[in-house]
């Protein structure tokens, strides 16, 4: 039985000792979570972001007709 599992992880490109592939799946798993707590840190505000938009725009409107 082990040697099929063995196997059937080589034939799909994961034969790799199980501490190593601990290691890196734990790895991968904090890279995850770092990746997911900078994410949480950029604010969610589209409106915020049109508002900026459409400030930039008229300033620049009025910069121009002057």
């Amino acid at each position: 039985m082990r040697q099929a599992l063995e196997r059937r992880g080589q034939e799909e490109g994961q034969a790799q000792p199980a501490d190593a592939g601990g290691e890196e799946q734990r790895a991968q798993r904090e890279q995850r979570q770092a990746h997911e707590a900078w994410l949480q840190r950029v604010p969610d505000d589209p409106g915020g972001l049109l508002r900026a938009k459409f400030r930039l725009e008229h300033e620049r409107r009025q910069q121009e007709g002057r």
